[in-house]
C-alpha cells in the first residue's frame, strides 16, 4: 500500500493547482449560464477532459500546465493526444452504468401510478449507479488509461487485465477514493452547517465552494492512479 499511497500523494501535489482552476470554473458556470440552460452535456465534456489530462499526467509523469502544451520529462516518449477516443470510451462507460441504473430508478420513482418522485429517482440512481460504476472500473477500467495512452485497446483486452487485477482494484477504489469522498462529503456538510449562515458574502461563498469542489476532485485523481497502476501491471502487451 505504501507504493500506491506515495503515487497518489505525488499525483495530488502535481495536479492540485490544475484542479483548483477547474473547480473555480465549474463553480462559476451556474453563475454565468442562464437558469433554464441544461449544462449536463457541458459538465460531462469538461469532467471527461479533466480526467483525460489526469490520466496523461499520471501515465507520463509531467507537470500539469495551466496554459500551453504539456511537456513530458526528457526521454519520455508521450504519444499524441487521443482525447477523442478517450471521450468515446468514457461515454460507453457512462452508458453501461447509467442506462441500467436509470431504468431501475425510473421504475422505482414511478411505482405509484400517475406520480413521479424526483427524489426517489436521484436516490435510486446513486444506490444502483455507484456500485455498477465500481464494478465496471474494477473489471474493465484499464480501458481508460489504454485510450489515453493511444495504445491499441478493446474491452476484451481490458477484461483480460481485469481478471488479473480486478479484486485489488476493487479494494483500492473503496479504500482510497471511496473513503476520501466520504471524508470530503463530511467536511462539506460540516462547513455548510457551521458556516452556512455566517457566510453572507458572495465572494466568501464562491471561494468556499471552489475549495470544496477542488477537494471533491481528489478522489478522481486517486481513481486514475489506481487504474494506471493496474494498466501498467496487467494490460496485455501489443
Amino acid at each position: 500500500m505504501q507504493g500506491i499511497t506515495s503515487d497518489m500523494v505525488k499525483a495530488i501535489r502535481a495536479n492540485f493547482l490544475f484542479l483548483l482552476v477547474i473547480a473555480a470554473l465549474v463553480t462559476a458556470l451556474p453563475l454565468i449560464l442562464p437558469d433554464d440552460m441544461n449544462s449536463s452535456g457541458a459538465n460531462f465534456a469538461l469532467s471527461t477532459i479533466v480526467v483525460y489530462f489526469l490520466h496523461r499526467q499520471v501515465l507520463y509523469d509531467f507537470p500539469m500546465p495551466l496554459f500551453g502544451k504539456a511537456k513530458p520529462p526528457e526521454g519520455v516518449d508521450m504519444p499524441k493526444d487521443s482525447i477523442g477516443r478517450f471521450m468515446l470510451v468514457s461515454l460507453l462507460f457512462t452508458v453501461l452504468f447509467a442506462v441500467p441504473a436509470g431504468f431501475v430508478a425510473y421504475q422505482w420513482a414511478s411505482s405509484v401510478p400517475g406520480r413521479f418522485n424526483a427524489g426517489q429517482f436521484v436516490g435510486m440512481m446513486l444506490i444502483t449507479g455507484v456500485p455498477l460504476l465500481w464494478i465496471l472500473l474494477s473489471v474493465i477500467g484499464t480501458a481508460l488509461p489504454a485510450a489515453a495512452s493511444k495504445l491499441p485497446f478493446s474491452f476484451s483486452r481490458a477484461f483480460q487485465a481485469g481478471r488479473k487485477t480486478g479484486l485489488i482494484v476493487a479494494l483500492q477504489l473503496v479504500i482510497f477514493p471511496g473513503l476520501t469522498f466520504a471524508g470530503v462529503f463530511a467536511v462539506a456538510l460540516l462547513v455548510q452547517t457551521t458556516l452556512g449562515q455566517a457566510m453572507d458574502s458572495a465572494v466568501l461563498t464562491y471561494v468556499s465552494d471552489t475549495l470544496l469542489s477542488a477537494l471533491f476532485l481528489i478522489p478522481s485523481v486517486m481513481t486514475v492512479v489506481v487504474l494506471v497502476r493496474a494498466f501498467k501491471t496487467a494490460y496485455p502487451p501489443e
